[in-house]
């Protein structure tokens, strides 16, 4: 009787040592300018990031004052993050857009593997392009390469988009000196409620609640690619 109660002494002391959880590797800090922390997963302090450093699931990344980082995922894909800046990798294929404005260089994927891109505002589905995410006072996506699919995380979006006429629809309106309505055409835009929508290279959404502009990249977006490309340039 007495080693039936040393086996089972014995063995509720083996279930109750902590289990050793195996740590994911998302990716690696390839460079970092200025201040730059991280949270571990379960950690409640922070750490300074140094070029090198490995990269788990859970992590929390984060910029202060003017810093920047250069992140590598597992596949190659860059991240750049500006000032001010902040991700959290959920997994491998998954990841937080907290704060501030990010450049995303995905490699392509393929459907099982594409990476999802959660923000305060809307998830983005990505199989391999190149686009900036501010998540700031007003929300926007730009888009470069490739093509995205946009989310709602709650009701449909109200998607406000330019409405595309055909050449020849201009063509005859120009030609027939209907100039007004040849003006109207150009400015006509239509409204969609729609739950999810993909953006195509060239243009950009802002986000307001649910309502959502697409509108074709303006000037202010093509200096910030050449910004965060330049970045990277001076990382290498």
């Amino acid at each position: 009787m007495r080693w039936i109660m040393i086996v089972s002494l014995l063995f509720s002391m083996v279930l109750a040592l902590p289990v050793e959880t195996k740590s994911v590797n998302v990716g690696m800090v390839k460079k970092v300018k200025g201040t730059v922390k991280r949270l571990e997963a379960g950690a409640i302090k922070k750490t300074k990031v140094t070029s090198g450093d490995q990269l788990q699931e859970g992590d929390m990344v984060m910029t202060y004052g003017s810093a920047s980082a250069l992140l590598e995922l597992y596949d190659g894909s860059n991240i750049v993050l500006d000032e001010g800046a902040m991700i959290q990798f959920a997994g491998m294929e998954a990841v937080e857009h907290r704060e501030g404005a990010i450049y995303y260089d995905i490699i392509q994927r393929n459907s099982q593997n594409s990476l999802k891109i959660t923000t305060p505002f809307a998830i983005i589905g990505i199989k391999g392009t190149t686009f900036i995410v501010n998540a700031d006072e007003h929300p926007n996506v730009a888009l470069k390469e490739g093509v995205i699919g946009i989310e709602s995380l709650k009701e449909e979006f109200e998607l406000h988009r330019k409405k595309v006429l055909h050449e020849f629809e201009l063509y005859k309106m120009k030609e027939q000196a209907a100039f007004e309505e040849y003006k109207k055409a150009q400015d006509a835009h239509i409204v969609e409620y729609v739950k999810a929508f993909e953006l195509e290279a060239g243009n950009s959404v802002y986000f307001d609640d649910e309502r959502v502009d697409e509108l074709p990249m303006d000037e202010v977006h093509k200096k910030q690619f050449e910004y965060f490309e330049q970045l990277i340039q001076a990382f290498e």
